[in-house]
């Protein structure tokens, strides 16, 4: 039986739904951004049913989660074993204010509340218009060559009219390192939910995937926004090929099961 016999059908299974995630995927967070050095550049992905799937610019967070109204330590920041320079530092920057939802308009208006971002007693508070607001590093890479990375911040909003308000948020940030030649992450969005915004939450996300990331889907291979048949197929093409556009999963630069388990958890998904 053919390699591409074999990878046909893993692939039939997958789509039907019969997906397996990497055991390199089973101790991260799937709340977290996963974040890697990936052409000189920081890039952030997610975990989606065991699986990294990069990239992903967007998360969500609840405020009260954790019991404390207005707080929420979630989504933090972690990163799979060798993906990262051993020691390098990261950091964040606020680079727009706070927006607030609306059914109708999406995040277009400011939000007339600020979110603090708090790390080690320091406070950076997002701006009331758009600007970049300077932050801090807010964690390191382990030293040992597999760079573990996994650290969270506190997100508090802070209401104009005081309580705690129900609605949803959006936030933007970048993160950037000290380590040489490796450039910021691209601007990332969390959306926040209290209250009653909770029901809302997925349809806030898929705005912000449509209107600010482009609806930006890495399974739809062909790029035509549908997922079905013609992707697979045009996986297996670049699969065998040993093309860059199916080397879904690390170790990069190597075509193997893990980029096809990959690929089917962002077949799955589907598209925004």
């Amino acid at each position: 039986m053919t390699n591409h016999v074999r990878l046909w059908g893993v692939l039939v299974a997958g789509v039907a739904g019969l997906v397996c995630g990497s055991a390199a995927g089973q101790s991260l967070h799937t709340a977290d951004y996963l974040i890697r050095v990936m052409d000189s550049r920081i890039e952030t992905g997610s975990v989606d049913a065991g699986t990294p799937v990069y990239p992903v610019r967007v998360k969500s967070g609840v405020f009260g989660a954790e019991g404390i109204p207005n707080f929420t330590n979630d989504p933090g920041v972690d990163a799979e074993p060798g993906v990262l320079i051993p020691g390098m530092s990261v950091g964040f920057d606020i680079v727009a204010a706070l927006r607030a939802w609306d059914p109708d308009t999406g995040f277009d208006a400011v939000a007339p509340d600020t979110l603090t971002v708090r790390k080690s007693g320091i406070n950076t508070v997002s701006p009331g218009s758009d600007q970049v607001v300077p932050g801090i590093v807010f964690g390191q890479a382990d030293l040992d060559a597999g760079a573990r990375f996994h650290h969270h911040v506190s997100f508090i909003l802070n209401p104009a009219g005081g309580g705690a308000p129900g609605g949803l948020w959006l936030f933007a940030w970048e993160l950037w390192t000290d380590a040489p030649g490796v450039e910021r992450s691209e601007t990332l969005y969390i959306v926040f939910a209290q209250g009653s915004g909770v029901a809302e939450i997925d349809d806030a996300v898929a705005w912000v995937e449509d209107n600010l990331l482009g609806g930006g889907c890495p399974a739809d291979i062909n790029g035509d926004g549908v997922l079905n048949f013609f992707d697979v197929s045009a996986f297996v093409q670049l699969f065998n090929a040993q093309d860059p556009a199916a080397d879904f999963a690390e170790p990069f630069g190597v075509w193997n099961f893990f980029d096809v388990s990959a690929y089917m958890a962002a077949f799955n998904a589907g598209c925004p």
